[in-house]
């Protein structure tokens, strides 16, 4: 009997110190990104003039240039795997998919697609 009540106070003691240990029942509020979706394409389309590049000055090197400068100034995870969805795509892809995400967010203009739609001829 005695060892039946020292199991009973344990299993009390630890039911008790366990309360609230479980998953909790609400979900996690997920943080909202710190740059909406359309600054962060209005920041891609004008990469050229933020990072002061010149497409035709250095036409090889230019899409390294404005990946390096989206990559330290881009922080929007919707945008983020935009990128990197465009930087396997040929010009007039990238031209085609970046107008479509600007039309949709209402961006006004994209001087970036438009660079890319001239590259495709």
């Amino acid at each position: 009997m005695a060892r039946f009540t020292a199991f009973a106070i344990v299993s009390i003691a630890l039911s008790t110190l366990c309360t609230g240990c479980g998953p909790s029942s609400a979900a996690p509020q997920e943080e909202e990104p710190d740059q909406s979706y359309p600054a962060a394409l209005e920041l891609m389309c004008d990469v050229d003039q933020h990072a002061r590049l010149d497409p035709e000055e250095d036409p090889i090197g230019i899409e390294g240039a404005r990946l390096d400068w989206m990559r330290e100034h881009i922080t929007n995870p919707d945008a983020i795997e935009l990128i990197t969805l465009l930087r396997v795509r040929s010009s007039s892809e990238k031209s085609k998919m970046l107008s479509e995400q600007t039309q949709a967010e209402k961006v006004p203009s994209c001087a970036l697609a438009k660079s890319w739609a001239t590259e495709a001829g």
